[in-house]
């Protein structure tokens, strides 16, 4: 029988990732390899100093092993406080923001680098995260759900690639009385600790900030009043639910994609659409998607 060479231990994992990378390095490949690094050992940082540790640097995206997924949860949160703050000092066009996936299990350990379907779950989990936050495993939540200030909003069940079973996701914000992250734009009002289950019932609409392109205040004011006047008009629609305002116009960024907002909000159709000004002409784009299979 050949020697066994690793080990296996349960373990909490983030796989965190750059987003807009390849965008940067575009740009200026010096700048981006910098901002980077700097921003690497930051997570670095968080993470050592919540009793994990980063392996498995590739390109940009990084790895972090935690014996405690408590302290993963509070590392992610740190780290991504800290990297918006730094991002929000530089120009919008140059800044690198990250997503982070959390999910707790049974991995391989062999020379340092852990393996297994829960590593790879953590990957795809980081994929469905907004820009600057959290998306963790219904797993990690229930190791974490009574015992952090932290909100969750249930995203529902996924079918990752390359994993056998659906996986359910949550989207965590900051909670409590810390300095909140941009992960939390994506709570909608929640008991801390506990998912906002998606609602059954009649179909449901909600309807998103309009995006408004032009540097023009006015612009996004008017904007938002399309936005709005569409929603006055959906609610006198019978057979439609309505989703509130103050519900769908906290995904004023659209960062995670018109499914996963739906299914945050519970909502089966999303309109969205943008607006811009040239000269005397505005131009309104407006577009309604299912969300059940991505379809105009």
């Amino acid at each position: 029988m050949a020697e066994r060479n690793y080990t296996r231990q349960l373990a909490t994992i983030i796989s965190i990732d750059a987003v807009g990378f390849s965008r940067l390095m575009g740009i200026d490949d010096e700048l981006a390899v910098a901002a980077f690094e700097e921003r690497r050992d930051i997570i670095a940082g968080s993470c050592g100093a919540f009793g994990g540790r980063t392996f498995g640097d590739a390109g940009d995206s990084i790895m972090a092993e935690f014996g405690n997924p408590i302290e993963a949860l509070r590392a992610a949160f740190d780290f991504q406080a800290r990297i918006a703050a730094l991002n929000a000092a530089v120009a919008e066009d140059m800044r690198m923001p990250f997503r982070a996936g959390i999910n707790t299990g049974d991995v391989i350990v062999r020379e340092g680098r852990l393996y297994g379907d829960d590593v790879n779950i953590a990957a795809r989990l980081q994929e469905l995260a907004p820009h600057d936050g959290v998306a963790i495993s219904a797993t990690t939540w229930h190791h974490v759900k009574d015992k952090t200030a932290a909100v969750f909003t249930d995203l529902g069940e996924f079918s990752l690639k390359n994993i056998a079973l659906p996986v359910r996701v949550l989207i965590a914000g900051r909670g409590g009385n810390g300095p909140a992250t941009p992960a939390s734009f994506a709570s909608i009002p929640a008991a801390p600790g506990h998912y906002k289950p998606v609602p059954k019932g009649p179909p449901a609409i909600a309807v998103l900030p309009f995006q408004g392109n032009g540097s023009e205040p006015d612009v996004g004011y008017m904007a938002d009043g399309i936005a709005e006047d569409i929603i006055y008009g959906l609610s006198n629609t019978r057979w439609l639910s309505v989703i509130a305002k103050g519900s769908s116009f906290q995904f004023r960024d659209d960062s995670l994609g018109t499914r996963l907002i739906g299914n945050a909000l519970g909502a089966r159709y999303i309109v969205s659409g943008t607006l811009a000004r040239h000269d005397r002409h505005i131009r309104l784009n407006a577009s309604l998607t299912d969300t059940s299979n991505g379809r105009l």
